[in-house]
């Protein structure tokens, strides 16, 4: 069954891949270089994936880790940096800051929800 799922699977991890290639090539050059240096953290259910870490990469020729526990690690990670930009500056100014900053990578998706809206209205 193995096999099988695999080709289930395939053409959604090479979609996968694709767009983190092209969110890496769209990343700001002082970010990418951490990202070089460092690689990619996997999160989430599809890093529950088995060797979705090893096909990623050799697409992005950077190395990729899956977290130690990748169901929970948004919601750890998110609550860690909520907690530092509440003792910054206070939570809002800290989101503005965040969501306006150039190196946080948007959505590579984001276009593709808009332009569904635009075709149900």
């Amino acid at each position: 069954y193995t096999n099988e799922i695999y080709h289930c699977l395939k053409e959604m991890l090479d979609t996968i891949g694709e767009e983190a290639r092209l969110v890496l090539e769209a990343t700001p050059p002082e970010l990418a270089g951490d990202i070089i240096e460092r690689g990619v953290m996997v999160t989430g259910g599809g890093a529950l994936i088995q060797g979705i870490d090893r096909m990623l990469s050799e697409k992005l020729q950077v190395p990729v880790m899956v977290a130690e526990n990748p169901l929970q690690s948004v919601a750890i990670g998110t609550g860690i940096l909520l907690n530092r930009i509440k003792a910054d500056r206070g939570i809002f100014s800290g989101l503005r800051r965040l969501f306006s900053s150039k190196k946080v990578v948007m959505n590579p998706t984001a276009n593709m929800i808009d332009d569904e809206r635009k075709e149900e209205a």
